[in-house]
């Protein structure tokens, strides 16, 4: 084993504990934080709610924290099997978790007055689906090119649509109201390589099977950089969006009803 790879692989370890979602280690925000405050306008949307649903929810951190001053009637989604358990617990006295993935969801028709989606990726049709008339969508959402220039080093590194013009189109399509879309962009610079080790394996749709191991070249033309002088400087960004849904008459012209029950 390179020296290199000896001194990466406690941060590759450590993102494999990862449970919930707290990291152990962050990269520096560079150029200012998100004009808006997602959670203050999820708080300040669920006092006006009766009937809410987080998908994605993750270990329940931010939900939970939403709901410490509510009495709606509340349910949580997560895909990831060990976050199921760890925000089960989390919210056990405050929402059910059903375990499943946010493209398809388990819930009866017209369900909810709020749909919220913090980094979890979506389908408009099914938020669209169990929506009640009047009923809003909340999300925060990260930047399709997060971190794009990964790209130069490991050429498997993914890319993604564009998720924030394409989640617009569709709401449209669904007859739902664009309350509002924002983008910010910025910068985040990681302190060492082994903190971008930790962000990549918590995050393996950034570059699938990544490991230490496999990716070790272009970790060593990082290393070298760094070495250099060099900073890991790389691209990010949030995307805000927010439709309400006028008339879900308009969802079923395009898709059958579905009679699941919560």
């Amino acid at each position: 084993m390179s020296n290199l790879a000896a001194e990466l692989k406690p941060f590759e370890a450590a993102a494999r504990r990862m449970q919930g979602w707290h990291f152990e280690y962050l990269p520096e925000d560079v150029g200012g934080e998100t004009p808006w405050d997602y959670e203050a306008q999820a708080a300040a949307r669920i006092k006006d709610s009766d009937a809410v649903v987080d998908l994605g929810t993750g270990g329940g951190e931010v939900f939970s924290k939403l709901l410490a001053a509510t009495n709606c009637d509340a349910y949580a989604t997560e895909e990831w099997g060990p976050n199921v358990t760890v925000a089960g617990n989390r919210l056990k006295r405050l929402a059910p978790v059903t375990h499943c993935s946010s493209l398809q969801l388990p819930f009866q028709d017209n369900t909810f007055n709020l749909v919220l989606s913090r980094h979890e990726a979506i389908n408009p049709a099914e938020v669209m689906r169990v929506l009640r008339n009047g009923g809003r969508f909340l999300s925060q959402q990260v930047i399709n090119d997060f971190m794009v220039e990964l790209g130069d080093y490991f050429p498997d590194t993914q890319t993604f649509p564009d998720f924030f013009a394409d989640y617009q189109n569709s709401f449209s399509q669904f007859g739902a109201r664009i309350i509002q879309a924002e983008e910010f962009r910025y910068k985040i610079r990681f302190k060492e390589l082994g903190h971008l080790v930790y962000q990549i394996v918590v995050a393996p749709w950034t570059i699938p099977d990544f490991s230490v191991d496999t990716h070790l070249e272009g970790l060593q033309i990082l290393d070298n950089k760094l070495k250099q002088g060099g900073e890991l400087l790389f691209s990010a960004g949030y995307y805000l969006l927010e439709v309400e849904n006028e008339d879900s008459k308009e969802l079923y012209r395009f898709m059958p009803l579905r009679r699941d029950k919560v």
